[in-house]
């Protein structure tokens, strides 16, 4: 798939993929009690607008809700299509893979590894942290040939080669965590 999804239509496939047969009222209420358009930036609007592209693209079939109870007209009730499935298995891949560390789609890719598998999220995490100290470099680098740098600059240049340094530190025990669940998931309850 060439096109790149917005954060909100990520957060729709996010959600319509972990509770299929979910309305607009329902996910709306989900983003305000998860504190999703706080690190995500997806509001109402987005929504609904949102819910209409990803139907548009054929990432999402929506049906009418015939059980619906209440006043006003009968909701819609979305699903993904195996194209939506797909885009969201490959947003979380890549939210989860090639990041930077304030990036609010690595956090929306996190929400999604039970849709993903543990495996999976193992591998992209470890990705990530690849990822991450090649970042680290290439800012360094340039840090470095910046001789006669304003203290503002180089004050900013710290804060976020400490910011990755911490992000490959979280990155490599959510890593560790990860796995060990996949440990704890194969042998069973116990």
């Amino acid at each position: 798939m060439d096109y790149i999804l917005t954060n909100a239509e990520f957060v729709l496939l996010l959600l319509i993929g972990e509770r299929p047969g979910i309305n607009g009222y329902t996910i709306r209420r989900l983003v305000k009690e998860r504190g999703i358009s706080a690190w995500a930036g997806v509001g109402s609007s987005s929504i609904y607008n949102g819910l209409k592209r990803i139907e548009a693209r054929d990432l999402a079939v929506s049906a009418v809700d015939t059980q619906k109870q209440d006043r006003g007209p009968p909701g819609q009730l979305f699903r993904l299509t195996r194209y939506g499935k797909e885009a969201l298995l490959g947003a979380i891949a890549e939210g989860l893979s090639s990041t930077r560390e304030h990036d609010p789609r690595f956090n929306i890719a996190l929400c999604g590894i039970d849709q993903f598998g543990l495996g999976e999220t193992v591998q992209c995490l470890q990705r990530r942290s690849a990822f991450l100290e090649v970042e680290y470099d290439r800012v360094s680098d340039v840090y470095e040939r910046g001789e006669d740098l304003p203290l503002s600059a180089r004050l900013l240049f710290d804060r976020i080669l400490h910011g990755i340094e911490a992000e490959q530190a979280w990155t490599r025990a959510a890593a560790t965590k990860v796995r060990a669940a996949t440990v704890r998931t194969k042998k069973g309850p116990t």
